[in-house]
Formats: structure tokens, sequence, C-alpha cells
């Protein structure tokens, strides 16, 4: 799942990886939870 805008300079597998690195470092900084809410995983990305 990742929460970015579709654009054709960004593909599907850029996307897939930032959003679960944005999972891990929300789990990392402790805000695990983060990783549910649209906005914290948007801020971080």
């Amino acid at each position: 799942m990742a929460w970015i805008d579709p654009s054709p300079a960004i593909s599907k597998i850029v996307g897939d990886f930032v959003s679960f690195w944005t999972v891990g470092q929300l789990a990392l900084d402790g805000r695990a939870a983060g990783a549910y809410r649209e906005a914290d995983h948007m801020a971080l990305q």
C-alpha cells in the first residue's frame, strides 16, 4: 500500500519501497501505529 499520488515519474516499485521504508521508520521511531494513519504516513514520506 502506498499513499502517494500516481505519477508517470514514480514507478509502482518505487512507491511500494517508499511505503515499506516509511512504515519501518515509524516503527523504529516508536510510532508504529502511525503506519495505519494516512496523515502520519504521508508526513514522513
